[in-house]
């Protein structure tokens, strides 16, 4: 040792070489004969290279430091007291990776080769091809990944009862001396964040639940980089505080050790899979084939990229992604490895590392606090930018190759079951509309066939899948949660869920639940915004009123007497002219009408089940209770500590809370309620209509709808309260004939129709009457007949605004009446005509609030003609209703369906020209489906869809819950205001009477 210009170095004689590079550490002599074989490769060995960072052949103080004594004295082992010089060329290698095209690699894969002692092989570490003297660092020489990860078996016996995984570390310094062993405790969370930030950084508060065997969890940290070169300006104290780690399980009952499998890779994280590669997604397994796996690791080197003493280093390499799996022995496996069900492999620990340079590092601000804080003021702090993100998880698995191939087979039978229930849909589909085509319907049936064809079939396509593979998403997702969250003894473990970007890639085992509940919900919001609202809006409706005129000639029912008929009334009254019928249904008020429709308006939106009920305790028991945190992955039920959910269980556990309480409200309203306390809405609508003497015939399909037949037993239904009563007691009584339709079986007034293609050419050739636009001449007689009502009320001195105001606007809403005109009544794609109606009327008007403008379109007083022409339609129906036609295809019969003709939906074969329409006996009220109350399957499927999908995009309950709401909010606004739109224009109610 020397004193040259104040700094101590080493000096050797001619027969040494000196080693080390001063200001990194102890320099040393070693003998020529010793350092010559490497010294030809010192140049290679210090060389370094980042790929991430784009820093190559760095050469590194560091490796020129320890490389020639460290190969050198390992070389020529001469007994323990070269055991450090071996370990820390070991750490050498682990530094470059195991890189074994590195000179420290290849040396060390050189010495491991030639030091073998055959008599002693396997004594050491229980490996057979490793050599007794060297570090253990290579798992596979001989064997390959998949093999090495289930050579191993943990000697204890794994449960679920807070089974604690007990692990150690085994800890060296830089120059291979051995530091100790410790408990790993919160050794990941390695890298902090200064005060007053410290919460967003790692340390020793960090959560250790993990260590429970079979409680999944994922913590991810921030880190400051500066953090880690607290020496920086000291090179020694860097090094020699670098500490290289091996893991090991703890087998406490026996005290063995078994040694954990390490793979290490560099600027994979954001691209590899949680646990293994794509080759090995599906069934889970530790490794792949191509896995090198290793013992000993580091979490961040900040020495090897010292490039000047004392100075920062040119490039820090740390650990981004720490991840810690086990897997469950399976039970065809357990027997061959002499384990049983309840033991596992030796877990693997898989690390990728990433590079920051820190002379690129700048200074940025984050900032605390708001401005709306009490104090008024931000707190901000300025730092350089070394701040980066890292994680650590740890995934406890089973062998999912069984289940995966079970799930095929599932699926492939569920697909099978989804076309025969299309293809049965669809076939009723056909019978309803398989018509022969007539002559009057060639101009209207023929245009657009192919189109309409292809949308029912994507809409029917669209229907099955979600209620086919709906019920098979939650059934799978609830046996995940009840076999992993009830097990008793260690059996299934949860697919890895690593709550990030890569459970939507294909390599994912959520990637089929994930497109599958996204392929869900867009076929379920697009139908019930099809079918359900749109569809809706659109039904042809018309209320038939029975009241008769009120003359001497209309004979009161007497007890056990027969309902009054048209051809009774004709009979009596001899042939009217339409224009005398005119007169006497200005004999008849129309407030019946008005109320009838009113309480029809109300009754489109009612449902059995209230949202706002369900998502106020789907919040109070998720959010109240905690019990959402039943979907994070441990197997502990009552254990409902926040923590993250498994997005699996997650929809378990809200399609399970889902349904429960939608199903309790229905049985309540149905079971309890509608029996004892009140009676079902539809039945209260039908009592109603029988009461106003109101029928209502809708048409939802062109050939297919319902008719309420309410034509009560009454003479009359305007009637004052003891008369109404008088006539109720004596239905009660028995007196009066049942309220069915006349060949009907009794006590039924609901029909499903299937309408005949000459009742159908009869209904279009009325309709073009309504559909015609109004003539000059119409016009003209309007605009005269309504100035000399505005004259006659000025005279009068009374309230002129409502006529003053008709008249300022007349000549604007004729023209959007002319427009509507031809989208009015039963205009429908299934209604008369065939002509453009619906939505597309909103649009009338072109500028302004359409939607205002579209109602406006029917505040125009309708003329004679259409009247007439309406009161025509009424008395066609009437005629048909009582099967008063001569024609045979205007006749109709009443089939009451067998039990496999209601369960399959069957529809009559009326395809012959001639046969009459049959209207089907419907006592299970299908006429609802026309409303929300039929489609309370179709809205639950849509809410709980739409809450599932939000919940995986924001996986907050609340927003979920709040999201849901709104849209179904915004379906029922557009049902209600369009419904109510359509009410008006197919009924001629003014809009302004539905209140």
């Amino acid at each position: 040792m020397s004193l040259v210009n104040n700094v101590y170095a080493c000096t050797c004689d001619s027969s040494y070489r000196i080693a080390g590079y001063s200001g990194i550490g102890e320099q040393s002599c070693i003998l020529n004969t010793l350092a010559s074989p490497f010294v030809s490769v010192l140049s290679a060995a210090k060389t370094v290279n980042y790929p991430t960072a784009g820093i190559t052949n760095f050469n590194s103080r560091v490796f020129e430091h320890f490389f020639l004594s460290a190969a050198s004295y390992c070389s020529f082992y001469g007994g323990a007291q070269d055991n450090h010089h071996c370990q820390a060329l070991a750490n050498l290698c682990v530094l470059q990776l195991y890189d074994e095209s590195t000179q420290a690699c290849s040396i060390f894969l050189n010495l491991v080769t030639a030091g073998r002692d055959t008599n002693r092989m396997g004594s050491e570490y229980n490996v057979s091809y490793w050599s007794y003297h060297m570090p253990w660092l290579y798992y596979t020489p001989l064997y390959k990944g998949n093999q090495v990860c289930k050579y191993d078996v943990h000697s204890a016996q794994v449960s679920l009862n807070h089974f604690r995984m007990e692990y150690r570390v085994a800890m060296y310094y830089m120059n291979g001396t051995l530091k100790g062993y410790t408990k790993l405790e919160t050794l990941f969370s390695y890298c902090t964040r200064q005060a007053p930030l410290s919460s967003k950084g790692g340390g020793s508060s960090s959560s250790t639940k993990w260590q429970y065997f079979a409680t999944s969890e994922k913590i991810s940290f921030s880190c400051s980089l500066r953090s880690l070169l607290t020496y920086s300006s000291d090179s020694q104290q860097m090094v020699d505080d670098m500490v290289f780690y091996e893991l090991f399980l703890l087998d406490r009952t026996t005290m063995k050790f078994t040694p954990v499998p390490t793979i290490l890779t560099v600027g994979s994280s954001s691209s590899s899979s949680s646990s293994s590669t794509s080759s090995t997604i599906y069934t889970n397994d530790l490794c792949a084939t191509d896995d090198k796996l290793v013992r000993r690791f580091y979490l961040h080197d900040a020495i090897s990229g010292i490039e000047t003493i004392n100075s920062d280093p040119r490039v820090i390499r740390y650990a981004a992604r720490i991840v810690l799996t086990t897997q469950l022995i399976p039970e065809t496996s357990a027997g061959a490895s002499g384990a049983s069900t309840d033991s596992i492999y030796a877990p693997v620990l898989r690390i990728d590392y990433m590079e920051s340079v820190p002379s690129t590092w700048g200074a940025v601000t984050e900032t605390l606090g708001s401005s709306s804080s009490s104090s008024g003021t931000t707190t901000t702090y300025t730092y350089t930018d070394d701040i980066v993100s890292y994680s650590f998880a740890a995934y406890y698995i089973s062998d999912m190759s069984h289940f995966f191939a079970t799930f095929q087979g599932f699926s492939i039978a569920m697909f099978v079951i989804f076309i025969f229930f299309f293809g049965l849909r669809y076939h009723n589909w056909n019978m309803r509309h398989a018509r022969i085509i007539t002559q009057a319907g060639l101009t209207t049936d023929l245009g657009g066939a192919n189109v309409k064809l292809c949308g029912e079939i994507l809409l029917l396509l669209m229907s099955s899948f979600v209620l086919v593979f709906f019920p098979y998403v939650v059934i799978l997702s609830w046996y995940f949660f009840v076999f992993f969250k009830m097990q008793e003894v260690p059996s299934i473990m949860l697919p890895v869920d690593d709550g990030g970007s890569s459970v939507v890639t294909s390599t994912s085992p959520y990637y089929a639940f994930v497109m599958g509940l996204y392929v869900l919900t867009f076929f379920q919001v697009l139908y019930v915004l099809i079918t359900v609202v749109y569809r809706q809006c659109q039904i042809d409706i018309f209320l038939l009123d029975w009241e008769p005129f009120h003359n001497s000639q209309m004979q009161a029912l007497q007890p056990g007497g027969t309902k009054p008929t048209l051809a009774a009334s004709a009979n009596a009254t001899g042939a009217r002219t339409v224009a005398q019928r005119s007169k006497e249904q200005q004999q008849v008020s129309v407030w019946r009408t008005l109320m009838v429709a009113n309480e029809y308006a109300e009754l489109q939106v009612e449902r059995r089940s209230d949202i706002r009920f369900t998502l106020f305790w789907l919040g109070f028991f998720l959010i109240g209770l905690n019990l959402q945190y039943n979907a994070t992955p441990q197997p502990d039920l009552n254990d409902v500590t926040p923590g993250h959910r498994n997005m699996l269980l997650r929809f378990a556990v809200s399609t399970f809370f889902w349904l429960i309480l939608s199903v309790a409200q229905y049985l309540w309203k149905w079971v309890v309620y509608e029996r004892y306390f009140s009676e079902p809405p539809e039945q209260r609508f039908l009592d109603f209509c029988t009461i106003a003497k109101v029928s209502v015939f809708v048409l939802d399909e062109k050939f297919h709808g319902y008719y309420l037949h309410c034509r009560s037993p009454y003479p009359h239904a305007e009637a004052n309260m003891m008369e109404l009563v008088d006539m109720l007691n004596q239905e009660e009584a028995g007196l009066t004939t049942d309220r069915s339709l006349d060949g009907a079986p009794a006590d039924v007034q609901s029909f499903q129709l299937f309408i005949s293609s000459e009742t159908r050419d009869a209904l279009t050739q009325i309709y073009d009457v309504l559909a015609r636009p109004m003539t000059m001449t119409e016009l003209i007689d309007q605009r005269r007949n309504r100035s000399a009502l505005a004259a006659s009320a000025g005279a009068r001195g009374g309230n002129s605004r409502m006529s003053n105001a008709a008249m300022a606007q007349d000549h604007s809403q004729q023209q959007s009446y002319n427009n509507a005109s031809n989208r009015s009544f039963f205009s429908s794609p299934g209604g008369f005509g065939g002509r453009r109606s619906g939505l597309g009327a909103f649009r009338t008007g072109g500028s302004g609030n359409s939607f205002k403008m579209g109602f406006a379109a029917f505040h125009a007083i309708p003329t004679e003609r259409v009247v007439q022409a309406w009161q025509e339609m009424t008395s066609f129906l009437q005629q048909w209703v009582e099967n008063n036609l001569s024609v045979t295809g205007l006749r109709r019969v009443i089939h009451e369906p067998s039990y496999l003709e209601r369960m399959m939906y069957s529809a009559p074969d009326l395809t012959q020209s001639g046969t009459p329409s049959v209207f089907y006996t419907d006592r299970a009220w299908r006429f609802t489906e026309t409303m929300f109350l039929g489609r309370e399957m179709d809205l639950l499927l849509f809410n709980i869809l739409v809450y599932s999908l939000v919940d995986m995009w924001f996986g907050s309950t609340l927003t979920s819950i709040l999201l849901a709401y709104l849209a179904d909010y915004g379906i029922t606004y557009l049902r209600g205001s369009y419904g109510s739109y359509n009410l008006s224009r197919k009924t001629l109610v003014d809009p302004r009477f539905l209140i």
